[in-house]
């Protein structure tokens, strides 16, 4: 296990505002009688119980009785270990790990992985205020066929990559990255000709993909051409982002506590869901279920529905996954969509109601 000097976590914990941190999972608290309130997080209810006491970093819930420091809040609400937990804190507060401040070498990993982090930040930002620029019209244009209104996209950051060669890549450059930087960043390619780098997305939707510390690790790219192939390209493996050990938009699970999971396979399965408000939704990201992702998931529930694609690939990746949530002691079930439709189409079809009714009659 890492050691952690008291020096070190004392300065950790100084930096890290409990009610800052605890707003980020309940919302906003109330203030009563010299002390925070809001609903638990860690139990059902209605009228608050659980409060902050600021000034000494100390979190109390007279419902359900859990109570404790920064980094026991940390744990229970992302079910981290000690070590895990302190690490995500560091993190946070943008600290460097022990280890690391001994060791040169991972020093300069740490800060070149920062730049990269910074790179798809950034992006993000440049294909969300393209989205709503006239240069975005046809992905406005879908979006709202498939009844996304402005608002849901915001709350997924979705955005729109230029048709143009390089308009990302000169956009990130005049701001100072390298070439090198938004290669690895899976934002940019080099040319055949080694002279210069084009971008990765062109004329796409742009889904990014939020890790649930809240960075941007990479982006899915859909296009809005008919006869485009393929639909969807995604960031691929770098320093910063692993698809196997990711999935889409489990950051906006942090702080809810819905009691499930439910795993699609797509972007906009997810998104359709969200806007009908079904809040649980996830995607795995096109790919088989992974240890790693299972893991995650298992932070937030024990239970997940699995609701794939209606034809025979999408049946098939629902075995698959059987085995490797059980094996994580998560509780699987099935949500069979009639007519070989995907979820997306379904809920846009039929609306919430029916959908929870596809999941009320589940399969074990």
């Amino acid at each position: 296990m890492p050691y952690f000097p008291d020096e070190w976590k004392n300065e950790l914990l100084s930096k890290t505002d409990m009610a800052a941190l605890v707003s980020e999972y309940v919302g906003p608290m109330k203030p009563k009688s010299g002390r925070l309130w809001a609903c638990c997080p860690f139990h059902s209810e209605k009228t608050p119980s659980f409060c902050i006491t600021p000034e000494k970093q100390f979190f109390y819930c007279f419902g359900c009785h859990e109570g404790g420091g920064v980094i026991d809040f940390v744990m229970k609400m992302e079910n981290l270990t000690y070590v895990e937990a302190v690490k995500r804190l560091a993190e946070r507060a943008n600290m460097e790990l022990p280890e690391e401040a001994g060791d040169e070498k991972l020093r300069v990993e740490r800060a070149y992985k920062d730049r990269l982090y910074a790179a798809c930040k950034m992006a993000a930002r440049f294909y969300f205020e393209m989205l709503k620029s006239k240069e975005g019209a046809a992905a406005q244009e879908y979006l709202a066929s498939r009844g996304v209104t402005p608002a849901v996209a915001a709350s997924f950051g979705l955005g729109y990559s230029l048709e143009g060669w390089d308009g990302l890549s000169r956009f990130l450059m005049k701001k100072g990255f390298t070439p090198k930087e938004l290669i690895d960043a899976g934002l940019a390619l080099r040319a055949k000709s080694g002279e210069r780098i084009y971008d990765v997305f062109r004329g796409r939707l742009m889904f990014p993909i939020i890790s649930t510390s809240g960075r941007v690790l990479g982006f899915g790219a859909r296009t809005l051409k008919k006869d485009e192939s393929p639909k969807y390209i995604n960031t691929g493996d770098t320093p910063i982002y692993n698809k196997r050990n990711n999935l889409y938009a489990l950051n906006l699970q942090k702080g809810r506590r819905s009691g499930d999971i439910i795993l699609t396979e797509g972007y906009m399965d997810v998104i359709s869901l969200h806007a009908a408000g079904v809040t649980s939704a996830i995607a795995s990201l096109g790919t088989a279920m992974t240890r790693p992702q299972a893991q995650l998931i298992k932070r937030y529930s024990d239970k997940v529905f699995l609701c794939y694609d209606g034809d025979s690939a999408g049946q098939t990746a629902i075995t698959r996954a059987l085995d490797i949530l059980e094996g994580e002691g998560i509780t699987p079930r099935c949500m069979v969509i009639p007519d070989s439709l995907d979820p997306d189409d379904y809920v846009r079809r039929y609306g919430k109601a029916a959908f929870l009714k596809l999941k009320d009659s589940s399969l074990s």
